[in-house]
This record gives structure tokens, C-alpha cells and sequence, in this order.
């Protein structure tokens, strides 16, 4: 009798420890393997943003409110994957189809806001659109050196750039606006 049950002892403890070691490598385990197993939430942001830039690049509507129309960076944008560019002279109507749909303005500072009566030309039409639309992003930009630092509108733009950027600084510029870096 002794025998059968050392026998069955002998086929039942090594199945049983197989089990227990299962359960101990399935729930204590896999949880570790699965945090260092990439995926779409836990890429680095390297690796994420690229599909996300050219993505956006075909979505995000971008306007220039800017006098000189032929201003190239607005061109350069477009070639360079920014689909959705266009360049106005100045905005006539603050809930034109064309301001409701942008989705970043780059506003030039001087010669544009006359149509809308702005005293302050550029910095007043900036004003206006941030505060009637705060989810959209504004940055100003001139050719001008010294800006008024005390303007009302430094505080309520996202960003700011000199007219003479080159076209790098102003796409690296959209892509922190939009990935909020």
C-alpha cells in the first residue's frame, strides 16, 4: 500500500510543482515581460512621433496673416509636406471659413489687422484670435528686431519668431505646438 502511494506521490508532486511554477511564472512574470515588450502607448517619443509629423502634416490647416503674400517660408512649408499652407494679406472677418478652419496662424506683426480696424496692427490681430480662439495656437513673427516687450499679446501667443527665420525653425516650431514639447 505504501508503495502505491509513493508511487502516485512520485507522478502527483512533480505535476503539482509544475503547476505551482506555472502559476508563479505566469503572474509574477509575464507582467515584467509585457512592461518591456514595446508597444504603441510605451514607445519612446523618438520612435512615436514620426507617424504622428506626417500625419499631421496632411491634417493641420496652417494660415500666414502676412502683407508681402510671396513670403517663401509659407511656400517652403507647403513643399515640404505642410499640405494644408496658405497666405492671406490680412484678415477681413475674424469667423471667415478660413480662420475657423486654421489650426496654427503665423501672424506678421506689421501691415496686417489694418482691415479689422487694429491700432496695433499685427500684435492686435494676434490679440483677437487667441482669445476668440484659445485652442488654436498663434505665433508672431517679424522682420522687425525691437518688439514691444510689454505688449499684452507676448502673454497670450504660443510662440514667436524673427520673419528672417529659416524654414526649419519654423516647422520645428509647429511640430512642438503640436506635439506640446
Amino acid at each position: 500500500m505504501f508503495e502505491t502511494i509513493n508511487s502516485y506521490l512520485l507522478v502527483i508532486l512533480p505535476v503539482l510543482l509544475a503547476g505551482v511554477g506555472y502559476l508563479i511564472k505566469h503572474f509574477f512574470f509575464s507582467e515584467k515581460k509585457e512592461e518591456n515588450t514595446p508597444n504603441k502607448e510605451k514607445l519612446p517619443m523618438s520612435t512615436k512621433e514620426e507617424p504622428n509629423i506626417y500625419e499631421l502634416r496632411q491634417k493641420i490647416k496652417i494660415l500666414f496673416i502676412d502683407d508681402d503674400t510671396k513670403f517663401q517660408t509659407a511656400k517652403m512649408l507647403k513643399n515640404s509636406g505642410w499640405q494644408n499652407t496658405n497666405i492671406i494679406k490680412d484678415c477681413k472677418n475674424l469667423n471667415s471659413a478660413e480662420i475657423l478652419e486654421t489650426d496654427i496662424f503665423f501672424v506678421d506683426i506689421h501691415g496686417v489687422g489694418l482691415e479689422l480696424g487694429f491700432s496695433d496692427h499685427g500684435l492686435g490681430l494676434a490679440a483677437a484670435l487667441k482669445q476668440k480662439y484659445p485652442e488654436k495656437k498663434v505665433v508672431i513673427y517679424s522682420a522687425e528686431k525691437q518688439w514691444d516687450p510689454f505688449h499684452k499679446t507676448w502673454d497670450l501667443v504660443d510662440d514667436r519668431l524673427p520673419k528672417d527665420a529659416d524654414t526649419y525653425q519654423f516647422e520645428t516650431t509647429i511640430e512642438s505646438l503640436l506635439l506640446g514639447e
